[in-house]
């Protein structure tokens, strides 16, 4: 494990992990990805670190499993020879309030024809140990049922790692290589669930926590009801 990671008493409360009133310096990196190609953005600073050591804290005191890996139809199977890592799957919509009020101003109103409207409240932590990595892949979509579901995915830093466990990002279809996104607590990565295949680099050495989510949308024509 990290040395560098110090757990706090978990809160009592996901959201209270997160101050609702905090408007951070949210310093924009510029975009890995030329300008004709997928939306890539990469944002420091969105959580303080006392933020990151208290949402670590919580997963941890909420527990860790094997993380499966969606093979269609609704599926899951645990697949080690493609991810390894251990999950936390949590539901908050006020935490995934409060990250949208942070992040909605650096992000287009609408993307691929279509209504962003907030962070999908399903908070995948996710946790990877020395050894562990996630295949390079493509995100699949969460549909709400409703008219809603995912373009986007979010990827939220909660701590540094000693060495590995970078996000790789292929942009470009001639290159072999990866853009390698390094983990930074408060670092915030967004990217297209479509065209852009990613990886989960192998931790080689410490402890490297996350969380992934998703940007929902909706048809630009949605009224919303009540």
């Amino acid at each position: 494990m990290d040395s560098a990671v110090h757990h706090s008493p978990a809160p009592v409360c996901l959201s209270t992990c997160l101050d609702s009133t905090l408007s951070p310096a949210i310093q924009v990196q510029p975009a890995v990805t030329p300008l004709n190609g997928p939306l890539v953005l990469i944002l420091d600073n969105v959580l303080t670190p006392r933020e990151c050591l208290q949402l670590i804290a919580f997963s941890e005191a909420s527990g860790y499993e094997r993380a499966f890996l969606n093979v269609g139809g609704g599926r899951q199977e645990y697949r080690p020879d493609v991810r390894n890592n251990d999950r936390c799957i949590l539901d908050d919509v006020e935490t995934a309030e409060i990250l949208w009020r942070r992040l909605n101003e650096y992000l287009p109103s609408t993307f691929d024809g279509r209504t962003l409207v907030g962070i999908n409240e399903r908070l995948r932590f996710l946790r990877y140990d020395v050894g562990h990595e996630f295949k390079p892949h493509y995100d699949g979509t969460y549909d709400r049922g409703n008219g809603e579901y995912s373009v986007l995915t979010i990827q939220v830093y909660l701590n540094d790692v000693a060495s590995g466990g970078g996000t790789g990002l292929w942009l470009d279809d001639s290159s072999d290589e990866p853009v390698l996104v390094e983990p930074r607590p408060g670092r915030v990565l967004i990217f297209a669930h479509e065209p852009v295949c990613h990886s989960g680099e192998p931790v080689l050495h410490g402890r490297k926590y996350a969380i992934r989510s998703d940007i929902m949308s909706r048809p630009r024509s949605h009224v919303a009801t009540m």
